[in-house]
């Protein structure tokens, strides 16, 4: 059974990861972490699945600061 859950996981996230795909391959340079929450009901189900990716970003570049101050 645990073999099992562990199996049904891996696949799980295994297709999470490869929905989520074109978010992390359109600025892969920026990527900071890919997030999987994947939710496991009483009966040792997939329940539910939350991704999402978290990004760098240069605020200098963003806000059109050509320098590296503090931002007012």
């Amino acid at each position: 059974m645990a073999n099992d859950l562990v199996e049904r996981l891996q696949r799980a996230a295994s297709a999470v990861i490869a929905n989520e795909a074109p978010s992390i391959l359109r600025d892969p340079e920026n990527v900071k972490s890919v997030v999987i929450e994947l939710v496991v009901t009483a009966q040792q189900q997939i329940g539910d699945a939350d991704c999402y990716t978290m990004r760098r970003a240069n605020l200098n570049r963003v806000l059109g600061l050509s320098h590296g101050g503090p931002i007012r």
